[in-house]
């Protein structure tokens, strides 16, 4: 081969080469960034459940007759709590979302967006926890069997045998 038609088979060669490297670092990049839409999709799932589980046991708990509005108002503080810390999980989110221009990794803001996913899990754990344990307090004091019936319905608890 002479050596222009070997010049240019390395020219060629480099040329793909970088081709190939630059594909698949988009690649990697549309990687992360889907990673990081699911995992804020998810966040934004968890974050509304938990507004739509407070709504629907705080108003259960207003109108149960079981709880004393001292006890109602302990209540409030608790659930007033729990939606601060869900709060500042979406303060973190958002800071994290629209800091991209901000010197961090990619591997940091998936990382950041994780930690972010395990308090927002964590939180709705506690509202969960919160919620049923509220329910069954509200059982205990129940009068009668039709009374614990409606208040296994409403807030959803299951009875041990089943």
């Amino acid at each position: 081969m002479t050596a222009l038609k070997q010049n240019e088979i390395t020219k060629s060669s480099q040329f793909y080469e970088n081709l190939y490297h630059e594909f698949f670092s988009d690649l990697k990049n549309a990687k992360h960034l889907m990673t990081q839409y699911y995992k804020i999709r998810e966040i934004a799932r968890i974050q509304s459940l938990v507004v739509s589980d407070y709504k629907k046991v705080w108003w259960l708990l207003q109108k149960d007759p079981n709880f004393s509005s001292e006890e109602l108002k302990q209540m409030s503080g608790n659930y007033q709590s729990i939606l601060e810390r869900s709060l500042e999980n979406t303060d973190l989110l958002i800071y994290v979302i629209s800091t991209f221009s901000v010197s961090m990794t990619e591997s940091e803001r998936i990382k950041l967006i994780s930690d972010v996913e395990t308090k927002v899990k964590e939180n709705l754990k506690v509202l969960q926890h919160y919620n049923f344990h509220n329910g069954l307090i509200s059982l205990q004091r129940a009068k009668s069997a039709v009374q614990r019936e409606h208040l296994m319905s409403l807030y959803e608890l299951k009875p041990l045998n089943q």
